[in-house]
């Protein structure tokens, strides 16, 4: 087939030459492109770091909270002692005019109602007798209730 081209053209002898390359180009950090590359990452960076430490400052009550209960030995580690803590984180998050008339069952859907699969309806005869008639549960009851007080402070937010 190259023969009939070359026959056709009038070429006379089938030389092919090789296509024309231009000189490589230098790689260089030095041009413009990795300079505004290097900038965005950086403001990526930044403000993602910016991000995390907010998310930390406004959180970190929610460690403390459990932190300072947990730290006491487990005899002191009373169901009253949890249960005021839920209310004052509740009422620290939400505002004392919206969380601290609530009691009794309304006070338990609202625990419900803003946190993450949390249980405390079920609980409610327990509850009812360690604040009312300073009852405590059985120690099995207690670990469930206390559980979902912890998972209540990690996971409450706010319905809109």
């Amino acid at each position: 087939m190259m023969a009939d081209i070359l026959q056709k053209t009038g070429a006379s002898s089938p030389q092919v030459h090789g296509l024309y390359e231009p000189p490589m180009v230098a790689f260089s950090f030095d041009t413009i492109g990795w300079k505004i590359l290097a900038a965005i990452l950086l403001m990526l960076l930044l403000s993602w770091l910016a991000y995390r430490i907010h998310r930390y400052v406004i959180n970190r009550y929610r460690q403390v909270a459990i932190a300072a209960l947990e730290r006491l030995p487990e005899e002191k580690q009373t169901l009253d002692l949890w249960l005021v803590t839920l209310k004052s984180v509740a009422i620290n998050v939400f505002g004392r005019k919206e969380v601290a008339s609530l009691q009794g069952r309304a006070w338990l859907d609202f625990l419900e109602s803003t946190g993450k699969e949390v249980q405390f309806v079920k609980f409610e005869k327990e509850i009812a007798k360690q604040v009312y008639q300073n009852k405590p549960p059985d120690q099995q009851m207690k670990a469930q209730i206390i559980d979902n007080a912890k998972k209540w402070i990690k996971t409450h937010a706010r319905k809109f």
